[in-house]
């Protein structure tokens, strides 16, 4: 499934990214470029699904260095149980 279809101002929401930022992350390969959702169409969408994955990578190696620097267990793990006892 490809999740939930966002239009840029969304998306960008996510980040909290001015709009000139976040096409410089789209440039650097950062965050995937938009889908049109015709091809001869202008609406761009990005899938939330995909943003979401950014975000969780960024989490899991922010909690992965800390963990790395106080010897313990990462917290990543437990970031992902709670994550999979809110979806159901």
């Amino acid at each position: 499934m490809t999740g939930k279809a966002l239009r840029c101002k969304e998306a960008r929401g996510k980040f909290g990214l001015s709009n000139s930022r976040w096409y410089e992350r789209i440039k650097e390969g950062q965050i995937p470029p938009g889908t049109k959702i015709f091809p001869d169409g202008r609406t761009v969408v990005w899938f939330e699904n995909e943003l979401d994955e950014i975000i969780e990578r960024a989490i899991a190696r922010r909690d992965a260095q800390d963990a790395a620097e106080r010897h313990e267990r990462p917290a990543a793990q437990h970031h992902a149980q709670i994550a999979e006892r809110l979806r159901g």
